[in-house]
């Protein structure tokens, strides 16, 4: 067995390559979905499969801080003394395992529970591709630190995780929540936040509730601290009531920069391209864009002789010159005046009346009259939307519910935590909205709902990006802070 202090260096390291290996991988395979599709299969077991033997199997050392504690509780129990924990469920999986398994066993079974729920919860909203958002979390800034330290708050998240992913199966989904609290008190916050923005989904809401948690927490102080002494629901846990009311740390700005800006350009990212822009317009607005061609023609047709008040040069009956008289018609009936133009062009006995003589059509100030006189549903309906509707990222949102629904469980649950940003140990509030960011990020980039193909290259982008963060606060931040 390697020494306790060789894990950590050799976990971020292996990594690096890993996430490296995979985003060259995603890179050179754009095009190729049957090889990613294999690739991604073999890659999320075998990868699994290697934290979870690598992280279950580390010894029992205080490098890994609480671990020697969980081992003490752990022995107590299997000695017959009650759960050293008021979370009822970790309690009772501590009393299930202690007559059957050593305390190596016991925490490789808390590894399992807390990497095995993400790969099943991406694997059932992504299938085959959950592999990128289950290397996302595996990657995260907290995985590592909430697998051998916080060990039951990151059981409990990865429960909940696995509750989202069944958002659709109620009684399942609330049985996987009460799981989780059962676990740690704590994943009340997000859990409640995943049910109540199932009633208010609007993310400008939510996003307008993060703002004004920032503002006032940085104008008013340790506000989230003076609300909890009048009203504490986490009174039973001493130690989360010795963090709110312990030494200010003060407003983390480098916390609240992490917390947003990767949402938000991740937002900006998954919005469409222009050509898809350009491809929906097309697609919607087919009518005024029929109707824009039509009234081009008519003004190259102005320009040859036939505008207002002039008679037509000869060279003008052409199908091009009546395709251009048909196509300045009202838009509704732009189409079927520019067919009706082509037919009486190519067989001109179809524009005459019973007698062989032409049938009156209406002149070119009519049909402008016309056109002015009757709206445009379209435009005057884009006239009364907000300019928050408007941004693509918001029809991204409003696309996808489910993924609306994330996001606005992570800014419901971020914003809690910026309240008391000022405590102590004010990290172990924020991974209750933390351990969702990694889901957030590639949601968009996968197959889904919102897209039906992957986008391989912004896959890897923001797989490489988003471990090279992690990569460098572990490797050069924390040293230079810590040692």
């Amino acid at each position: 067995m390697l020494p306790a202090s060789l894990y950590t260096p050799l976990y971020h390291h292996t990594m690096l390559l890993v996430v490296i290996g995979c985003a060259l991988f995603y890179w050179a395979g754009k095009g190729h979905s049957r090889s990613l599709a294999q690739f991604n299969l073999g890659a999320i077991v075998l990868i699994g499969v290697g934290v979870v033997l690598f992280m279950g199997f580390r010894p029992v050392s205080g490098a890994f801080i609480d671990m020697p504690g969980y081992a003490l509780a752990y022995e107590r129990v299997q000695q017959g003394g009650e759960g050293a924990y008021r979370d009822w469920l970790f309690n009772g999986f501590m009393r299930l395992c202690s007559p059957v398994l050593p305390v190596a066993g016991f925490f490789f079974v808390c590894t399992l529970i807390y990497v095995a729920p993400l790969a099943f919860a991406f694997w059932r909203v992504h299938g085959t591709w959950a592999l990128p958002v289950f290397l996302a979390c595996l990657s995260a800034f907290s995985f590592w630190v909430y697998g051998v330290n916080g060990i039951r708050n990151g059981m409990a998240t990865s429960v909940l995780i696995l509750a989202f992913a069944f958002h659709d199966k109620p009684i399942l989904m609330f049985t996987l929540m009460a799981a989780a609290w059962g676990f740690h008190g704590a994943a009340l916050l997000p859990a409640g936040a995943f049910l109540i923005v199932r009633y208010v989904r609007r993310t400008e809401i939510w996003l307008g509730f993060w703002a004004a948690c920032v503002a006032v927490s940085l104008l008013g102080g340790n506000v989230g601290g003076l609300l909890l002494s009048h009203y504490n629901p986490v009174a039973w846990d001493a130690r989360a009531e010795s963090y709110i009311h312990s030494e200010s740390y003060g407003f983390r700005t480098d916390f609240v920069a992490y917390s947003i800006l990767p949402v938000i350009i991740t937002l900006l990212l998954a919005a469409p391209t222009h050509a898809r822009l350009r491809r929906l317009v097309a697609r919607v607005r087919s009518g005024p864009a029929m109707s824009w061609m039509g009234n081009r023609s008519a003004m190259t047709a102005k320009r040859w002789g036939m505008g207002r008040g002039r008679q037509p040069c000869p060279h003008v009956a052409s199908p091009v010159g009546s395709i251009a008289l048909a196509g300045f018609v009202p838009i509704g009936d732009g189409p079927r005046r520019a067919l009706g133009a082509i037919r009486s062009t190519l067989n001109p006995e179809q524009g005459r009346g019973p007698h062989g003589a032409l049938r009156p059509q209406p002149s070119t100030r009519e049909q402008s009259r016309a056109l002015g006189s009757r709206p445009v549903p379209q435009r005057r309906d884009q006239a009364k939307q907000s300019a928050w509707s408007q941004l693509p990222w918001v029809r991204l949102l409003r696309s996808d519910p489910f993924y609306a629904r994330l996001v606005n469980t992570y800014l419901l649950s971020n914003a809690l935590w910026v309240l008391v940003i000022h405590a102590n140990q004010s990290n172990r509030f924020a991974y209750l909205s933390w351990f969702m960011m990694p889901w957030i990020l590639l949601y968009p980039f996968v197959p889904g709902k919102v897209n039906d193909r992957p986008r391989t290259e912004l896959i890897a982008a923001v797989l490489l990006v988003h471990y090279l963060f992690t990569y460098f606060m572990w490797a050069v931040v924390y040293r230079m802070r810590f040692g």
